[in-house]
């Protein structure tokens, strides 16, 4: 069956790698690997990049509920 996928996450302040970051709202989502950075697809021209949370706005972290 089908499920919404934000029911299996939770928020967290500490993050590990694999977590989720979302970013300005939901409007970004993008993969957390440690150190605060992360690696998302900022746009098309950029592709994908590693970069720092802090670089794209405010951010909320998500991991797998257990």
């Amino acid at each position: 069956p089908r499920t919404n996928a934000w029911t299996a996450m939770r928020p967290t302040a500490t993050p590990a790698p694999g977590d989720l970051v979302m970013q300005n709202g939901g409007a970004h989502v993008g993969i957390y690997v440690g150190n605060g950075m992360m690696i998302s697809a900022l746009n098309p021209s950029q592709g994908t990049l590693l970069h720092s949370v802090a670089s794209t706005g405010s951010s909320a972290f998500f991991t797998l509920a257990p």
